[in-house]
């Protein structure tokens, strides 16, 4: 009887630790996703990404490069659609010298600042599938003073909400005014955002050292 109690606990534990670690998953993984999208202007073409500068700038903080030389600004502007944005989302990772797989398919719908997201995530343990689950999230996206502001306002996990999740976002940045705000990088600058009508589009600046 205490041997299959404790068979009864371990499994249990260990089925807290699956669901824990399919949460984070979720969560970390796309928001992380979301906000590199828009922080890093990822989301544009390569033959956008790799326009030639406007040209040096006047000298000072914006236009200095790390050492002191020249520095030029790039123009880059997308736009994702649904289907878009579904791609830039999936993902493929792979653990444990690669015994360890997970893969997540992404269906994205995007309205009024929103993106919601659909996905299928499966899990292979040495090419074996042992476990596929859906996923929902909801997810606010906006601009903010010191960089890209994200909420997580809903989640559900194989069906089953998770209320509350949103605090696994504090490990991307810090909380501000309900947002958790993740910093662009030095050489990033966004200046606009805008997620409706089944579109993300941004637009910003790449600096280059000249």
């Amino acid at each position: 009887m205490r041997r299959l109690l404790s068979l009864a606990v371990a499994a249990a534990v260990v089925a807290a630790g699956l669901a824990l670690a399919a949460v984070a998953y979720e969560v970390l993984g796309l928001g992380a996703s979301l906000t590199r999208v828009v922080r890093e202007l990822r989301g544009a073409p390569a033959a956008d990404a790799g326009r030639a500068p406007r040209g040096p700038r006047p000298a000072g903080p914006a236009a200095a490069g790390e050492a002191g030389g020249p520095s030029r600004e790039a123009e880059v502007s997308f736009t994702l659609d649904e289907a878009d944005l579904g791609r830039v989302l999936a993902r493929r990772d792979r653990w444990l010298g690669g015994a360890l797989a997970v893969s997540r398919a992404a269906a994205c719908r995007v309205e009024d600042g929103h993106v919601a997201v659909a996905t299928r995530n499966e899990v292979r343990l040495l090419g074996l599938p042992v476990a596929r689950y859906p996923g929902f999230s909801d997810w606010a996206l906006t601009l903010r003073p010191r960089g890209v502001g994200v909420r997580l306002d809903a989640l559900r996990v194989a069906g089953v909400p998770v209320p509350g999740a949103g605090w696994l976002l504090a490990r991307l940045g810090p909380r501000e005014d309900g947002w958790v705000v993740v910093a662009t990088g030095p050489r990033h600058r966004v200046d606009r955002l805008r997620v409706d009508d089944g579109k993300l589009s941004v637009s910003g600046t790449v600096r280059a050292r000249g």
